[in-house]
């Protein structure tokens, strides 16, 4: 019963981001006389997000071509560069995926770690502790350019869900600052 009220609270909140951002992806190029970000500033992103958190940095291990494929859905033929890290101890859920993608591919990456992101909220066999870290996540893509982010520290004095969700979001406003710095949008 807890895990549906969860979902429900969950389906409400992402409803009501939707309507208070409108239907532009987050980060989306939308405004036509803007210039485009400029190519090969990845691992600039990467840098800047593992400075943002410093030592609360967790994600260490490099997921492999197989692994970006299976475990996100993102296809070797649709990215230009990729960066994409994980934790090494399986209860910590911190990951990092940057992509540039190949001109005119953003979208389709960007709908793989969407689809990646819900079956994360939906899997049912999640540490409690992680679950905040999880409905935070975010996909944010920029131009060419997507990103899946769940980072940042557990609050352990959060009292009820909704005070360790807030608490999540913003930590993982870290690393959505950090990219908007780099990529200047």
């Amino acid at each position: 019963m807890k895990n549906k009220i969860s979902l429900f609270k969950s389906v409400i909140l992402m409803f009501a981001i939707v309507l208070l951002t409108g239907c532009t992806s987050p980060g989306s190029n939308s405004n036509p006389n803007s210039k485009p970000v400029e190519s090969g500033k990845l691992k600039e992103v990467h840098e800047a997000v593992k400075a943002a958190y410093g030592e609360n940095y967790i994600p260490s291990m490099p997921f492999d071509d197989i692994q970006i494929e299976e475990k996100f859905g993102i296809k070797k033929d649709i990215v230009k560069e990729i960066i994409a890290e994980g934790p090494m101890m399986s209860t910590n859920v911190d990951v990092f995926i940057g992509v540039e993608a190949v001109e005119g591919q953003a979208d389709e990456i960007e709908k793989a770690l969407q689809t990646y992101k819900k079956e994360l909220e939906e899997d049912t066999l999640q540490y409690p502790m992680n679950i905040p870290k999880i409905k935070s996540s975010v996909v944010l893509k920029v131009d060419n350019y997507v990103f899946f982010l769940q980072l940042g520290e557990i609050n352990t004095d959060g009292k009820d869900e909704a005070e360790q969700l807030a608490f999540a979001e913003a930590e993982v406003k870290k690393a959505v600052d950090a990219v908007y710095e780099i990529l200047g949008k």
